[in-house]
C-alpha cells in the first residue's frame, strides 16, 4: 500500500499537509471580549492554529460572531470556525456571519454540504462526521471521498480497542486513495491514548485544548505535544 504525500491545505498562515501531524486547539469562552482577552499581546498564543468552538459559547448571536471573527482576523489569529447544531437554519445563520466576517475556514457537519450554504471562493472547508454507535466507517469513508472539501474529519466514539483497530485499518487505506489530509479523532473515555496512536499513524489535524476541553477525550495542548514528538515518526 502506497500513501500519497504532499497534499495540503492552507488555513490562514497555517499548512496542514498530508503525512505530517498538525494540532489545532480548540476554544470557547463566556463570549466574544472574554475570548479576544486571551488572544492579546504577551499571552503566548501567536503560532497556533485554533478552533473557534462558537456553538459553545454561552452569550451569543450572529452580529457578535461577526465582530469576533473581525477581530481575530485582524489580530492576525489562524482559526477554523465552527458551529455544533441539529438546527440547520440556527447552524446556517451563524456560518453564514462567520463568512460574511471574512472568516477563511470552517469545519461543517457533512450533511450541512448539500443545505444550500454558499462557501466563498479561497475558503477552506473540514467535512465533519460524528459517529456515536457502532456504524459501518466503510460506508461512511465512501461518502466522504466524493467531497470536494479540502479536509475530512472522522470523529468516532469508542468503547473497544478492536473497533478502533478496525476502523484505523479503513482509514488508513482511505488515506492511500484520496491523499488528501484529513482528522482521525478518537472520542471518549480513555481516548487520549488512541488519540496519539492516531496522530502517530494517519491523523494529520490534531484537536487539543489549552485549558478547558470540548469533547471527552481531548488531550491538552502541551502534553499532546510533547508525546507526539516522543513517540511520532511522521513528523
Amino acid at each position: 500500500m502506497v500513501i500519497l504525500f504532499g497534499q495540503s491545505v492552507s488555513i490562514g498562515k497555517a499548512v496542514i499537509k498530508a503525512g505530517r501531524p498538525s494540532l489545532i486547539v480548540s476554544v470557547f469562552d463566556e463570549d466574544g471580549d472574554s475570548l479576544l482577552k486571551r488572544f492579546s499581546p504577551g499571552q503566548g498564543k501567536e503560532g497556533l492554529l485554533y478552533e473557534l468552538r462558537y456553538d459553545l459559547f454561552t452569550k451569543k448571536s450572529p452580529e457578535a460572531v461577526k465582530k469576533t471573527v473581525t477581530k481575530l482576523t485582524e489580530m492576525g489569529v489562524d482559526f477554523v470556525f465552527t458551529y455544533r447544531t441539529r438546527d440547520v437554519n440556527e447552524a446556517l445563520e451563524y456560518y453564514g456571519a462567520a463568512l460574511e466576517a471574512g472568516c477563511v475556514a470552517v469545519d461543517l457537519d457533512y450533511e450541512l454540504l448539500g443545505s444550500g450554504l454558499k462557501i466563498p471562493p479561497g475558503v477552506t472547508t473540514i467535512a465533519s462526521v460524528h459517529v456515536f454507535d457502532k456504524a459501518p466507517i466503510g460506508q461512511i469513508l465512501e461518502k466522504l471521498q466524493s467531497t470536494r472539501a479540502g479536509l475530512v474529519k472522522i470523529a468516532v466514539r469508542y468503547e473497544e480497542s478492536d473497533t478502533f483497530v478496525t476502523d484505523l485499518a479503513n482509514i488508513i487505506e482511505f488515506k492511500a486513495k484520496t491523499g488528501r489530509p484529513l482528522a482521525f479523532i478518537p472520542m471518549g473515555r480513555g481516548a487520549e491514548f488512541l488519540r496519539l496512536v492516531a496522530a502517530c499513524l494517519v491523523s494529520d489535524l490534531n484537536y487539543v485544548h489549552d485549558g478547558k476541553p470540548t469533547a471527552e477525550g481531548q488531550p491538552e495542548l502541551d502534553k499532546f505535544r510533547s508525546e507526539i514528538e516522543r513517540f511520532c515518526i511522521r513528523n
